[in-house]
């Protein structure tokens, strides 16, 4: 029989087979513990464990002696239980030098012997044999860090192997283009076809911006690229047209709704032509429409500082360039047809051929260009939605580390290895995405 007492002073009569259980108090209505038969020896009449006297001091003294981690002397602290030199050189070790001893001598089990170490000789490493590595044959393939392109030489480059070949195919697909509207009087059939190299020419000079800027290629691609109609054709075509239309647009509603206003017209022209290189190129490598907005497309100009005048330069005179020249193939090509054709040199034929060769070589020039600032200040664009580019921490060493990251677009993230030839640093403070908080994560 188990008896014990509730904290309420109710008294328990219990079976030995309900030790360990709970029981409710019918008085106060507290569980209790129903004590084992163990613990009935140590609780008291009134429910609670009996409480012993602390042992003395000599017995706790004690306790600690045993139960504690090695052995222990109350006056000298721990025992060193390691042989110092002496027992050394007792055990046959008489020059034992107490620096150069690093652990306790080992003896063999059955004879009783001192192990001594066995000198061991390295053998020899063979020389390692230097195998010459070939060249990389592909212009991308090489290392590039060491002969980044500039303005100056990409107007050589133009006129050189693949980007030659590149400009023929364009100024051949621009007379296929002038045949195509040329007998569209006679087949309107073929009118598609017309449109739909518009759309490819557009979106070539899209594609030559994403490859010279972020792809980091040297060379121009080939017409249509990959011949992807969505990312090669189509998409490119849409960023220059977001372009155009945000930089020229408000010059078009100007002269459709105050014909009368040329003075605004022409304002408007040429504010468009000076913002157009840096929305052409947030529309192709920022990969958000959310960077065209005005202090973003500013960002671009202010990063790319004198360089952006160039472009504006560049882009102005190209494109009046194309333009007369589109006008006068066009005349040339319709007087081939006409019973009364032109007999101006300004209308011949090799001077509309010329017109438009040097229209399509400046306007190759001005996106190459255009690629060429995004590689050299992307870092410090104040664009949004970029992803982090990771760089070789040996190349921060010694120098300022910016107060923000550097940021690349997400689909054309480059994988920066480790190495002297990594990314550098930017002079100056980068774009973190929108509004920078210097955290190097993007908002």
């Amino acid at each position: 029989m188990i008896r014990f007492a509730c904290h309420c002073t109710f008294e328990f009569a219990l079976q030995d087979e309900m030790a360990g259980a709970l029981i409710q108090c019918p008085r106060c209505g507290k569980l209790n513990d129903i004590p084992t038969l163990g613990d009935l020896a140590n609780i008291s009449q009134d429910g609670t464990y009996k409480i012993e006297d602390a042992p003395p001091p000599e017995s706790v003294e004690k306790i600690t002696l045993a139960y504690q981690g090695g052995l222990n002397e109350a006056a000298r602290g721990q025992i060193d239980l390691r042989p110092d030199y002496d027992l050394i050189n007792m055990a046959g070790e008489p020059s034992a030098d107490p620096l150069q001893i690093t652990a306790a001598p080992k003896y063999d089990p059955e004879s009783g012997e001192l192990i001594r170490p066995m000198e061991v000789t390295p053998l020899a490493e063979p020389p390692v044999e230097i195998l010459p590595v070939a060249k990389a044959a592909l212009h991308y393939a090489a290392d590039q860090e060491d002969h980044v392109p500039t303005m100056l030489t990409v107007a050589a480059a133009l006129l050189w192997g693949i980007n030659l070949f590149v400009l023929v195919m364009i100024l051949f697909l621009h007379v296929v283009l002038q045949t195509v509207f040329t007998v569209m009087g006679i087949f309107p059939f073929i009118f598609l076809a017309g449109v739909l190299l518009v759309i490819v020419l557009a979106g070539h000079y899209g594609n030559v911006v994403d490859e010279t800027g972020p792809q980091n290629r040297d060379e121009l691609p080939r017409p249509m690229r990959d011949v992807q109609f969505y990312d090669d054709i189509w998409h490119p075509f849409i960023q220059l047209s977001q372009a155009l239309i945000i930089s020229f647009g408000p010059a078009g509603l100007a002269d459709y709704f105050y014909p009368q206003a040329q003075w605004l017209v022409t304002m408007l022209l040429l504010a468009g032509a000076f913002i157009f290189p840096a929305a052409f190129l947030a529309a192709v490598t920022s990969g958000s429409l959310n960077n065209l907005r005005p202090d973003r497309l500013w960002s671009v100009v202010r990063v790319t500082g004198g360089r952006y005048l160039f472009l504006v330069v560049v882009g102005l005179v190209g494109a009046y360039t194309y333009y007369y020249g589109w006008i006068t193939f066009t005349m040339q090509w319709r007087g081939m047809f006409s019973r009364s054709p032109s007999t101006s040199v300004w209308h011949s034929a090799w001077f509309a051929y010329s017109f438009l060769a040097l229209g399509i070589y400046l306007a190759h020039y001005f996106c190459w260009c255009l690629g060429l600032a995004y590689r050299s200040g992307h870092e410090q664009f104040n664009w949004v939605l970029q992803r982090y580019a990771r760089r070789n921490p040996l190349d921060v060493v010694g120098r300022r580390a910016a107060p923000r990251g550097g940021y690349v677009r997400p689909a054309q993230q480059r994988a920066l290895a480790g190495g002297a030839k990594a990314a550098r640093l930017p002079s100056g403070p980068a774009a973190s995405g929108g509004q920078n908080d210097g955290s190097g994560q993007s908002r």
